[in-house]
């Protein structure tokens, strides 16, 4: 795995197909407010967006022809709360302008439609990056021996998946990626050093070389990594 896959596989991109609903499944939004996110041009011609919420009337008239529906719907939240408006979707929830903005076009706006759930595990993902960011900087790996007390636990698996949430925190050309930890092992290799491999919750492993007295692990080709509990501290009180 090279560093691009790496990043792509264990860091946030609020771009990822993962944050686009299949093909329908906005179908299952109507009656419901969804995020609408409009891309807008500005005084350069350049593309800025914003997002407000939109409340579904229906989605109908699929074309075979073209794969796309109408969208009818209202902004609840603005000054002409009951003007209903209609615009052609893929069924992936993007208009039709959006298509024709990727194929050259040069449309002035164009809109998204994101089902709400969606919508905020896009934005808890992007604060758990940020927040993994700074545990990174202000904490050093945990110690051969906290993590060799975990790798002897014949509870091992409990204390990884239920009562703890340790992560392998990387950072790759000074992107954050990282995942939690589901197993671990440490080994004495023939040559006598000693290596750690560590486990995601799909069974896909990653092994690094232990040093002694190791702040960060070097991920050959790769990065760097630190092995963090990313429990919080002791709330300080407010001083006022």
């Amino acid at each position: 795995m090279d560093k691009v896959e790496f990043k792509k596989k264990y860091g946030f991109n609020s771009g990822a197909l993962k944050w686009v609903p299949k093909g329908g499944d906005l179908l299952e939004c109507i009656g419901q407010r969804v995020i609408r996110v409009s891309f807008l041009k500005d005084e350069e011609e350049k593309y800025t967006s914003k997002e407000d919420q939109a409340l579904i009337k229906s989605i109908w008239g699929y074309n075979p022809k073209t794969m796309t529906y109408q969208i009818s719907y209202t902004l609840p939240d603005s000054e002409e709360s009951d003007k209903v408006y209609t615009e052609e979707i893929i069924p992936e929830g993007f208009t039709t302008s959006i298509v024709e903005q990727s194929l050259g076009g040069n449309p002035k706006d164009m809109h998204r439609f994101i089902p709400g759930h969606l919508h905020l595990r896009v934005i808890q993902e992007d604060l758990l990056f940020n927040r993994l960011y700074q545990l990174y900087t202000l904490r050093d790996t945990m110690t051969e021996e906290e993590l060799y007390e975990i790798d002897r636990d014949k509870d091992q698996n409990k204390i990884l998946n239920y009562c703890k949430n340790i992560y392998a925190i990387c950072l790759v050309d000074g992107q954050v990626c990282g995942f939690r930890i589901s197993k671990l092992k440490i080994r004495r290799n023939d040559g006598g050093s000693k290596r750690l491999t560590i486990y995601n919750s799909s069974n896909e492993s990653l092994s690094v070389v232990i040093e002694k007295d190791s702040k960060e692990y070097s991920i050959p080709d790769i990065g760097t990594m630190k092995i963090i509990d990313i429990c919080g501290d002791e709330e300080k009180e407010d001083s006022n």
